[in-house]
Parts: structure tokens; C-alpha cells; sequence
């Protein structure tokens, strides 16, 4: 089971590159560089890491939450493509990186939420997430 596991594991790294670019060329065009080189490389950047992470220390959840935290980036660049149900699977995904990136802090370093304060705001997190009413406050 490990070896398919490991196997799937290199399978998103060239997922990561495609689904960026993709992303990227989607939302900006590749003529506008000032916004779309950040944002690639914020969402490269946790996958690389979460990656790298999760194939040096298999076990922890910290690289898992990184990579989950940059595919999730990604998500939102989608909402202008002409499929009228993958645009509106990607407004509503604009902030679902929030979920995991807030986890990923409360649980660092070992990738588990110590207690119960931290599992409530991990559960805020995902709130402002998922939920277009909680994401749209301001507060």
C-alpha cells in the first residue's frame, strides 16, 4: 500500500505545475505578470514545500496541510472559464484555502490540533471557507 501511495504522491507534483499554469493563463493571461508571477508562486510554493515535506516525513500532517493549502489557492482563478458549473464550483472556492492554512498554523509542528481551543478555530477557519456569508464578512 505504501508504494501506491508514494507512487500517487509524485503524480501531484506535475498536477501542481499544470494546475498553476492553468490557473494562472485562466484568470490573467500570461500578460499580465505583476499579478499572475505572485500568486503562481504562492501557490507553488506551499505545494512544493507540502510536498517535499510529505515525502521527507510521511507521517506528519503538516506537509499535507501545505499542499492541500496551495491546490486550494489555485481553485478561485477558475471562476471566469466558460463551463458555467466549474465557474461556479470556483466562486464558491475562492477562500477554501483559508481551511487548511489556518489548520496548518494551529497545528503546526506536528500537523495535529493540540486541543480544544485549537480544534474551534480550525473550525472557524473552515467556516470562512466554505461559507460564502461567513467569507463575505468583513469582520
Amino acid at each position: 500500500m505504501r508504494g501506491g501511495v508514494s507512487r500517487a504522491r509524485h503524480l501531484l507534483w506535475p498536477a501542481g505545475i499544470l494546475l498553476g499554469l492553468a490557473a494562472e493563463k485562466t484568470l490573467y493571461g500570461w500578460g499580465d505578470p505583476l499579478h499572475w508571477i505572485p500568486d503562481l508562486a504562492v501557490g507553488w510554493t506551499f505545494i512544493g514545500f507540502g510536498l517535499a515535506a510529505t515525502t521527507r516525513w510521511p507521517d506528519d500532517r503538516t506537509g499535507r496541510l501545505m499542499a492541500v493549502t496551495g491546490f486550494t489557492w489555485l481553485l478561485g482563478n477558475f471562476t471566469g472559464v466558460d463551463s458555467a458549473a466549474l465557474a461556479w464550483v470556483a466562486t464558491h472556492a475562492i477562500f477554501v484555502y483559508r481551511g487548511p492554512l489556518v489548520h496548518l498554523v494551529l497545528a503546526y509542528p506536528s500537523g495535529r490540533l493540540p486541543g480544544r481551543v485549537e480544534r474551534s478555530a480550525a473550525a472557524a477557519g473552515y467556516a470562512a471557507a466554505f461559507i460564502p456569508p461567513v467569507w463575505r464578512n468583513d469582520a
